[in-house]
């Protein structure tokens, strides 16, 4: 049976990111590898360029995914793969 994907509880400047496979967006475990239903997904980052860092090395070591870094919920703030990186007010 496939878990829903919760958001965590963040405290004031933390983000969680996410990283999923750039072609697919399929969403990808806390061990990089495909999520099949369960598991955790947001890794948690005291600031937002620690996030960024985390994802470029990520994506420095595989151009195949990518990461987006929420503040909240539905609040998308940065994007990055190995083409761009996006930054959303």
């Amino acid at each position: 049976m496939k878990e829903e994907i919760k958001f965590p509880k963040l405290e004031p400047n933390q983000v969680a990111l996410f990283l999923a496979k750039l072609k697919t967006g399929h969403i990808l475990n806390l061990d990089k590898e495909l999520r099949l239903g369960k598991g955790e997904i947001f890794h948690i980052f005291n600031s937002l360029e620690e996030a960024k860092e985390f994802a470029r090395k990520i994506i420095q070591e595989n151009s195949e995914i990518e990461s987006g870094i929420f503040t909240k919920k539905d609040k998308l703030i940065f994007y990055i793969n190995s083409f761009e990186e996006k930054e959303f007010k």
